[in-house]
């Protein structure tokens, strides 16, 4: 995610659980589908999602999410 500029970029994403998870390379792509769930994490309850469907993609064109604000009168 970018908020600023790329220098400030951090990453963005959810722990997630799948069967296959020792196929995937570093750095690969996935378009998933699974179910939302509640995990404890460091003693920490975090939203996870458990993947029931998945498969590698190309990188997108465009990999960062650019939070935007909508102001509305």
């Amino acid at each position: 995610m970018i908020t600023h500029c790329l220098t400030d970029a951090s990453i963005l994403g959810f722990l997630t659980e799948m069967d296959e998870a020792f196929e995937l390379s570093e750095d690969t792509w996935i378009e998933l589908e699974g179910e939302l769930d509640i995990t404890t994490y460091d003693g920490v309850q975090i939203p996870t999602i458990k993947i029931t469907k998945w498969k590698t993609i190309e990188e997108p064109s465009e990999p960062y999410v650019y939070p935007v604000l909508t102001l509305t009168s």
